[in-house]
């Protein structure tokens, strides 16, 4: 089994992004909205298992209260993404909660990743409890969103990892953010798109990651984010042919290299116009 694994917030210096935030999670009366405890053994392990509407949460005692506290915000997470991308995964969905690294690696085979992993296949998420925060789930469930919205079409690592971080975070646009990732980012070597597909996302989080993360931004703020959700519904139509340079090209009208530079003389704080008038 191949696994496709995600770098998580956990490897960022960003504190904001590190902490949970509020969830909306809509209120059930119905007896199906109560998480039930059932008992499974996988991985030569035995976990306790709570149920919620969209999700298997699977977790040793000693992480009761980790699970608990997804349980309760998990659905809302879910249904905020679901909303946003005009998708719906086959669920329910399982997340393990393991104890360790070497949990991950025992049921995934890899250890690259420092607290979270996704499946290529349908239906498992594992993360290590204690790096367990909204901010994760919200990181990995875009993820999985993107594959399924996108029918598992190749989409550049950039846009993959800032789509997770800018979806993860309550006010991606705001000033504070923007400032925030531009002194981050100040006398930082800038990497491209393409330099981005050769594993250094892996090897300086503290930079790519926010670099993709300012990327997406740049043109949500700029063109607006109807238009992101108008590049994924393109891209994502089963008879457009194009790559996604191409998708790129038609919703936004300029080349990808075009607006690579734009994102780049955004980051740098070089360009103060943010949107199109």
């Amino acid at each position: 089994m191949r696994f496709h694994l995600r770098i998580i917030a956990t490897c960022l210096s960003l504190p904001f992004l590190m902490g949970c935030y509020a969830v909306e999670t809509s209120r059930r009366s119905d007896v199906d909205s109560i998480p039930k405890l059932t008992y499974v053994r996988r991985y030569g392990a035995e976990f306790q298992v709570k149920r919620t509407r969209y999700f298997e949460i699977y977790f040793s005692p000693k992480q009761e209260k980790i699970a608990s506290k997804a349980a309760g915000e998990v659905d809302g997470i879910y249904e905020r993404l679901s909303r946003w991308m005009n998708c719906q995964l086959i669920t329910p969905y399982k997340i393990f909660l393991l104890p360790n690294r070497r949990s991950v690696y025992r049921a995934t085979g890899e250890m690259r990743d420092i607290g979270g992993a996704v499946t290529n296949r349908k239906g498992t998420l594992f993360v290590v409890a204690q790096y367990y925060n909204s901010h994760v789930i919200t990181h990995e469930l875009v993820h999985i969103f993107l594959r399924r919205k996108l029918h598992d079409k190749p989409i550049p690592i950039w846009f993959n990892e800032g789509m997770a971080e800018y979806l993860s975070h309550p006010n991606p646009t705001s000033d504070y953010m923007i400032d925030f990732i531009r002194e981050k980012l100040k006398d930082k070597r800038l990497y491209s798109w393409r330099e981005l597909e050769r594993n250094i996302m892996l090897r300086k989080p503290e930079v790519t990651y926010l670099e993709a993360m300012g990327s997406v931004i740049f043109i949500s703020r700029r063109f607006g984010e109807g238009r992101l959700k108008e590049l994924l519904e393109l891209y994502g139509r089963r008879d457009y042919d194009k790559p996604f340079s191409g998708a790129l090209s038609d919703v936004y009208h300029m080349s990808s290299s075009d607006l690579e530079k734009a994102c780049m003389d955004f980051l740098r704080g070089r360009n103060h116009e943010d949107r199109d008038r």
